[in-house]
């Protein structure tokens, strides 16, 4: 840190409405009835400035929970003597991307609010003269990606699109074949890490509604998941050299804070048990390679069965192992035989990314045409991430309005209301309007979060919040009235990295709720 960090508690954020709360002092106001009212739930913090920042950290971890730019901030100010709150610093926030002007308000314990409301004023504004004139944001350029410095990107299906209804030509490969079993395998964990979390915050919470029955995996489902975690570090062996983003060595570290999270919760001695499968000797000398020190005291703790290779172990008798999944998928042999009787167009295997969910689908018909009154929806039935400023990241399960099909690459608007363009065959036609989706009620909204909100609607709140995939696997399986009922304590024994972070995005929303209700 450049300057000295200041101890304060987060007591609320508002938004500037125009109509009951248009300055700082009707915020003040608002919080003292809200303070009456036993509405306002305060979070210890510190509060500095690095880099042109002005960052909120986690006292006891220091992990960054909000950092502002200071070309954000349009005021600091101090309220003293103010009824309760003796001693208030408020930070007026306005981004490029909201027309809101948001207000976060802090009471300060050790150092009184204008002291340390002038010294990081003084901070900002040197940061500010020195880092120099703010360069204007980029423009959207035409679709035809003419940037010297920019290639047009390639399709993630074969260019020489294959009519409907004949088979694929490609072989299916066994890269195809692992990178899928190991979308499955995921897909199966994250399951039962859903189910953890909602039983350890129905376990916590007060208020426990009558209809909710979230409990713990049974213990053949805890075996089930470990086994498939045992299967995905052999499989991560196979993979390796050949997936990128994330690559074989960062699904290791993945797959042991899946394993952190869930050994601990399993029955008691349930770990140990699991012998099938047994891992290979390539697999004990890449994990040997890439595990970090508490990684490699997690895998030790867990006995023979998950330290003894394969070659190495007592009863040579054992048998194969094939996971069975929760949808009920197979996988197909690997070889160039006719794939089942259906209009397909496989994905390429060129270093397909696990992410992007590889699996068999086609290019997607164009839709028909739209009038301007009657916007045409797609749906995203894979994941894209987007490699330039000119493309957009797309998760599974989202509704885009299409704004141009004239190339291979359509342009769409996300409910977000960011616009850029995704390759065709990773969508399909929308037949219902935005409104019978459910998602949100219209495209450009941003995403909320709300008591109401879904699984699927944490999951893209989180997602839009840029916290990471394990906090995302962790809580995206949540319903909103849980994920907002969970404590901080709660939060950060699912998510020991974010829950902080977590905890305090959420302490924003109850605000919102709370100033709204």
């Amino acid at each position: 840190m450049d300057r000295n960090q200041y101890r304060v508690e987060h007591l609320f954020t508002f938004e500037l409405d125009g109509r009951e709360l248009r300055s700082v002092l009707d915020c003040v106001e608002q919080l003292q009835l809200l303070e009456e009212m036993g509405r306002v739930w305060g979070q210890t913090m510190l509060l500095g400035v690095q880099a042109s920042k002005l960052m909120l950290m986690d006292i006891e971890t220091k992990m960054e929970l909000e950092s502002i730019a200071a070309s954000d901030i349009l005021e600091l100010k101090a309220v003293l003597d103010s009824g309760t709150f003796n001693s208030l610093l408020t930070v007026s926030v306005q981004t490029r991307r909201k027309n809101n002007r948001s207000v976060f308000v802090f009471q300060c314990h050790d150092v009184r609010a204008d002291f340390i409301q002038r010294d990081l004023s003084g901070v900002l504004s040197n940061k500010s003269r020195s880092s120099g004139p703010v360069a204007p944001p980029p423009q959207w350029m035409a679709p035809y990606w003419e940037d010297n410095n920019v290639s047009e990107p390639e399709l993630i299906a074969p260019k020489e699109e294959e009519p409907f209804g004949q088979l694929s030509s490609k072989p299916y490969t066994q890269l195809d074949r692992n990178v899928d079993i190991l979308n499955h395998i995921l897909n199966d964990i994250e399951i039962v890490m859903g189910q953890i979390g909602a039983a350890l915050a129905k376990k916590a919470s007060k208020k426990k509604k009558k209809k909710a029955n979230y409990s713990m995996p049974t213990a053949a489902e805890f075996a089930s998941c470990l086994q498939k975690i045992k299967y995905g570090f052999n499989l991560l062996v196979e993979l390796n050299g050949k997936i990128n983003n994330p690559t074989a060595p960062e699904y290791i570290h993945f797959f042991f804070s899946m394993l952190a999270f869930v050994a601990p919760h399993s029955p008691v001695g349930l770990p140990m048990t699991i012998v099938i499968p047994l891992l290979t000797p390539e697999c004990v000398q890449l994990l040997s390679e890439e595990v970090t020190p508490e990684e490699d005291q997690l895998w030790q703790s867990l006995g023979d069965s998950w330290n003894v290779p394969s070659n190495q172990w007592p009863n040579a008798d054992i048998q194969p192992y094939m996971p069975e999944f929760t949808d009920g998928w197979r996988p197909p042999d690997s070889s160039p035989a006719p794939q089942p009787k259906a209009p397909l167009s496989r994905v390429e295997t060129v270093q397909p990314a696990p992410s992007m969910k590889s699996a068999n689908w086609r290019t997607p018909p164009p839709p028909q045409e739209a009038s301007p009154e009657e916007p045409q929806y797609l749906r995203v039935v894979h994941d894209f991430t987007s490699r330039n400023s000119k493309e957009l990241t797309i998760r599974k399960g989202e509704t885009l309005e299409l704004l141009d099909m004239s190339r291979q690459w359509w342009k769409v608007r996300d409910t977000r209301g960011d616009v850029g363009y995704v390759p065709n065959n990773v969508l399909e036609p929308c037949e219902e309007q935005l409104e019978q989706v459910g998602q949100y009620e219209e495209i450009g909204r941003p995403v909320v979060l709300t008591k109401t909100s879904r699984p699927t609607e944490v999951k893209m709140w989180l997602e839009n919040k840029a916290f990471s995939k394990i906090t995302i696997r962790c809580l995206g399986g949540l319903s909103g009235a849980t994920l907002l009922g969970m404590t901080k304590e709660e939060l950060k024994t699912l998510c020991p990295e974010e829950g902080g972070r977590v905890f305090f995005q959420l302490q924003i929303v109850r605000s919102t709720i709370a100033a709204a209700s």
